[in-house]
């Protein structure tokens, strides 16, 4: 791409006036210098500051040529030394953009007329939309600011004769017009909008509209700016983008790449410390970029990236990376990045801010358009969290290992303990009885217990908890069985009787003699699932408590199945043992 160069961008019509004889309009009558005219400016849109009135844009309107009369009538203008036209074929071409620049620089005016003053016409308004001013035959350069988020490029407006009578005629521009419609010259809108579009597109997964993923996931961003709209020799055209991210996403820098329509520009590291990186295109540098914190700056080069002839500036997009981290935030208020564009709403002032190193600037006509708060683009991120327990005294449990499968893994409701596929998280409870999985994103889950504590029996049972932004669900799915004795000798051994006394399997002091064995038969197999919502969003907390009991006892749940010959038998039922042999036996007396 070749370094392009200022250009004049703006032609003004004024060749038959500038060739118009006295001859020619004396035979219409007399042209005055008193003469007065309207000249308007349409399209100029309020808007709300920050005391949240509703107010228009300051427009100031500067002379640049004045009418020249002599005692007979009009001859042409006169142009402020310092604006430079000329005069190509009859037309008179001018570099409005240029002259502004003067202008601002110089409020006074520049440097005088030739034989006449120049200055500020402080006449007129804004009313409606609409900045009217009556003015004396001449050139007149207007420049707006202090239009909140647009941009106003500078406004060129004249008053001059029709050829063939003696009105003074007012010109009228609308801020929506291109000079290419005003002047035969391709050129910006006047008016311009600089905005920010942000979405991310890849790696996550929908969640009632919120965009969810696990700790661990690179999340894939893209940035489609719309430019603000400078016109070709401007003071100042600054544009940058500026992307700061929470504490819970790390910023992927090597990442950043620019794309012109689909061509991708890709990051060249500067070789210089204290250098910004820049994007090279077609051999010439068009953005410059430094890491700032979690984040980035990027500043683009308008002097390069601008077309010549219409001062636009090519479709782009940003895009790079980010991972989710530990320190992620758990739902709530969710992960943030900020991407915002700044660019400053005054062409006419000041210099292009390029260097993405240093601060940026803090001049109040900087506007830094933010991602609309709608479009933040959060990444939220959940979290499953259940306790264990003793079964008995509900103390916590540490040590238990849990694997963790996702919805969808192969299991059934009529088997509570079936479940199959590679779990995506394995975690272990701490010393409260408490284990997190971070590693999930909206959706279901199964929780099965994989190493129970030292001393006590494996959990079997299966629980299905989902994670999402309205509620945290859970359903524990419960196998319950029933035992009763069996007199005829049946099922496995979990004791002895003597003397209306149940003893252990395992006890010491089993009496030798008048001791009988005590049975237990599986009669029943219940299955309950019980399911909670909670209002809310992040942690999914299991409703219940995922019980373990110790090997020296027999649970009445806990899905024991063949081992119940193994862990022997809980209080309970030995209590129901008991009794039933002391019943038995005074029936038989």
């Amino acid at each position: 791409m070749k370094k392009f160069k200022k250009i004049l961008a703006l032609a003004l019509s004024l060749a038959m006036m500038l060739g118009m004889s006295v001859t020619t309009f004396a035979e219409n009558g007399k042209r005055e210098p008193d003469d007065k005219a309207e000249v308007k400016i349409t399209g100029i849109e309020s808007f709300t500051n920050a005391e949240g009135n509703t107010v228009y844009p300051t427009v100031t309107l500067y002379r640049i040529a004045k009418g020249d009369y002599d005692a007979n009538d009009f001859k042409g203008f006169i142009w402020a030394t310092g604006v430079n036209p000329e005069v190509n074929e009859g037309t008179t071409v001018i570099d409005i953009a240029d002259v502004a620049k003067k202008l601002v620089a110089n409020p006074a005016g520049i440097t005088p007329f030739t034989g006449a003053e120049s200055g500020i016409v402080t006449a007129g308004a804004v009313v409606n939309g609409t900045f009217t001013a009556t003015v004396n035959a001449g050139a007149y350069i207007a420049v707006i600011t202090g239009g909140g988020e647009a941009i106003y490029n500078p406004v060129l407006l004249t008053a001059t004769y029709g050829a063939t009578d003696n009105d003074l005629d007012g010109g009228e521009v609308d801020t929506g017009d291109t000079y290419a419609s005003l002047f035969g010259s391709t050129a910006v809108t006047k008016i311009s909008k600089p905005n920010i579009d942000k979405e991310i597109t890849s790696n996550t997964k929908d969640d009632d509209g919120k965009k969810t993923a696990t700790v661990g996931d690179t999340i894939t961003y893209r940035i489609t700016p719309t430019m603000p709209s400078y016109p070709t020799g401007a003071a100042n055209r600054t544009a940058f983008i500026e992307d700061n991210m929470s504490e819970g996403l790390t910023f992927n820098y090597e990442s950043l790449k620019i794309k012109i329509g689909t061509a991708e520009v890709p990051m060249t590291k500067a070789t210089v410390a204290g250098k910004p990186d820049t994007f090279v295109y077609n051999g010439e540098v068009i953005a410059n970029a430094a890491k700032v914190g979690n984040g980035f700056r990027l500043v683009f080069l308008y002097e390069v990236l601008a077309d010549e002839t219409t001062g636009l500036v090519p479709d782009m997009t940003v895009e790079y990376t980010a991972t989710l981290n530990g320190k992620a935030v758990v739902g709530g208020e969710g992960n943030t990045n900020d991407a915002k564009l700044v660019y400053t709403t005054n062409p006419n002032k000041g210099s292009s801010y390029e260097d993405p190193t240093t601060p940026p600037p803090t001049d109040p006509e900087y506007k830094d358009k933010d991602v609309e708060k709608s479009e933040k683009n959060t990444v939220y991120t959940y979290q499953l969290a259940f306790k264990k327990v003793d079964a008995t005294t509900n103390n916590a449990l540490p040590g238990a290992v849990f694997e963790i499968y996702a919805k969808g893994t192969a299991h059934t409701d009529t088997d509570p303990g079936s479940v199959e596929g590679t779990p995506i998280d394995t975690v272990t409870t701490d010393a409260n009885g408490y284990a997190v999985s971070t590693k999930v994103e909206a959706g279901k889950y199964y929780i099965k217990e994989k190493t129970a504590p030292a001393g006590y029996s494996l959990n079997q049972n299966v629980y299905e908890i989902e994670a999402s932004w309205a509620t945290a669900t859970t359903t524990a799915t419960m196998k319950q069985e029933s035992y009763t004795t069996d007199p005829e000798g049946n099922g496995p051994q979990v004791g002895w009787l003597a003397n209306d006394r149940f003893y252990a399997l395992d006890a010491v002091d089993i009496p030798t003699t008048g001791a009988e064995a005590a049975y237990l038969v599986k009669s029943s197999v219940q299955i309950d699932t019980v399911t909670t919502s909670n209002a809310g969003a992040g942690t999914a907390l299991l409703n219940t408590n995922i019980t373990n009991t110790k090997l020296s006892s027999l649970p009445s749940t806990g899905g024991i199945g063949t081992t119940i010959f193994t862990i022997g038998g809980c209080a309970i039922m030995i209590l129901a043992a008991a009794l039933y042999f002391a019943s038995r036996r005074k029936t038989a007396k």
